[in-house]
C-alpha cells in the first residue's frame, strides 16, 4: 500500500523443482512489479522485472504502460542464471524512475526513467509455485 520512488528491493527465490520436465519449457512464470499506477487490477498500469527462468531480470511493460527504453544484457542473464529449484538473488534499485536490476551478483538490466517512476510494489506469479525468502526493502533518498 505504500508509495516507492526511489528504492532498494532484494530478495531470494526459487521454484520447488519438479520430478521430470524440461528446464527450457518450464512453466513457471512470476514477476515483480513496481511503480503500480491506477488501478488495482490483474495487469494494472506498471513496470515488471521478469521472474520466469529465460528472462529473469528483464524489466517490461505492462496494464498499457509505455516500454522503457533498456540496456539488456541477455548473454550474462543465461550465465548467471541458475537452474530450476536453486535460488535466485535479485535486486532491483530504483531511483527517479531508472531501475537497475542484479541477478545473482551481476547486473542484467538498465531501464532509462519513462512516464512511471513510483508507486506501490508487488509480486504476480502463475503456473507454477515459488518460494521468497530474505526480502528486504528499503527506501533511499
Amino acid at each position: 500500500k505504500a508509495e516507492y520512488q526511489n528504492f532498494t528491493w532484494r530478495l531470494e527465490y526459487r521454484y520447488p523443482r519438479p520430478a521430470q520436465f524440461d528446464e527450457a519449457k518450464f512453466p513457471g512464470n512470476t514477476g515483480f512489479l513496481v511503480f503500480i499506477t491506477g488501478e488495482h487490477k490483474i495487469w494494472p498500469i506498471c513496470l515488471e522485472v521478469q521472474g520466469k527462468p529465460v528472462q529473469m531480470g528483464i524489466v517490461k511493460e505492462n496494464g498499457g504502460a509505455q516500454a522503457p527504453e533498456l540496456e539488456d544484457d541477455d548473454a550474462v542473464r543465461q550465465r548467471v542464471r541458475k537452474p530450476v529449484g536453486e535460488w535466485q538473488r535479485l535486486e532491483i534499485v530504483a531511483k527517479d524512475g531508472a531501475l537497475t536490476v542484479t541477478l545473482n551478483d551481476e547486473v542484467v538490466c538498465r531501464s532509462q526513467p519513462a512516464f512511471l517512476s513510483s508507486g506501490p510494489i508487488g509480486i504476480q506469479a502463475e503456473n507454477q509455485p515459488f518460494i521468497i525468502r530474505r526480502m528486504r526493502i528499503r527506501k533511499d533518498e
